[in-house]
């Protein structure tokens, strides 16, 4: 019982919430020029006609993770935001790159102190990051291109679907996890803290909908501010559980004979 208790302690994490906090406060200054980022890295594989459609799965599957109201003002809000950044100038692209290091550089610190390890430097933690952004489309091609090679009347129904945006996720999520700790991590703790990571993201989600649905208290009180209100309480939630699978990850990796589970 006291080796399970010590266990706990180990996991639980009281500065995570502090954290959370901290990254959703950048992820609203940066959400959008990292998304648009991204988008950027689309536009020059578009020419491709393996490419057609992906963006657009793409960014459905972006919305069902920051959109699970489904609020069609928040989407609108966002598409109208991403199609204009086809005409940004130079200004504008380095303000997307200068969001996206200022909220890097924040998150970078917080996973290297969770992993109490060594934080990378400027220059490479820009030069990561910026690369996974780049590289996203094409894994996320491969991937999609991975599905298709096996797609059959399973995944043509609602709960294949739910499945489909399932194993994307938990891709995306191993893939990022991999990225932001700045050590080795095990494969068999890799995949199962970002398991664990995805699962309780979409049990989340669907909790927080229910939750979104019956609660009129927000409607009432912010009229149609509400929408925004339940995004930024859903980045972060988001962010709490995505930062407890990082230390989730860590507690497995100290205990590497999973005798705890």
């Amino acid at each position: 019982m006291k080796r399970l208790f010590k266990k706990f302690i180990d996991f639980y994490d009281p500065d995570i919430f502090y954290f959370s906090a901290s990254l959703s406060f950048f992820s609203i200054l940066s959400i959008l020029p990292i998304l648009a980022l991204v988008l950027v890295g689309f536009s020059y594989l578009s020419g491709l006609a393996i490419f057609d459609g992906v963006a657009e799965h793409f960014m459905k599957n972006i919305f069902e993770l920051i959109n699970p109201t489904k609020s069609a003002q928040l989407q609108e809000t966002v598409s109208n935001f991403l199609s204009n950044t086809k005409d940004l100038g130079l200004f504008g692209f380095i303000y997307l790159l200068f969001a996206f290091g200022l909220f890097f550089r924040d998150y970078d610190y917080i996973i290297n102190k969770i992993y109490d390890i060594k934080q990378k430097s400027i220059y490479r933690m820009f030069l990561t990051y910026l690369g996974f952004i780049v590289l996203l489309p094409i894994g996320f091609l491969i991937f999609t291109i991975f599905i298709a090679m096996f797609k059959i009347a399973f995944f043509d129904n609602i709960f294949g679907e739910n499945i489909l945006r399932f194993l994307t996720a938990w891709v995306m999520l191993a893939l990022l996890f991999k990225v932001s700790i700045n050590q080795k991590v095990n494969t068999k703790v890799l995949f199962l803290s970002t398991f664990a990571t995805a699962v309780s993201l979409s049990l989340a989600k669907y909790l927080f909908l229910f939750y979104a649905s019956s609660n009129k208290m927000y409607a009432t009180i912010y009229g149609s501010f509400s929408v925004l209100m339940f995004f930024f309480i859903w980045l972060y939630i988001s962010w709490i559980i995505f930062l407890f699978g990082i230390k989730f990850s860590k507690t497995l990796q100290k205990y590497e004979t999973f005798s705890f589970l």
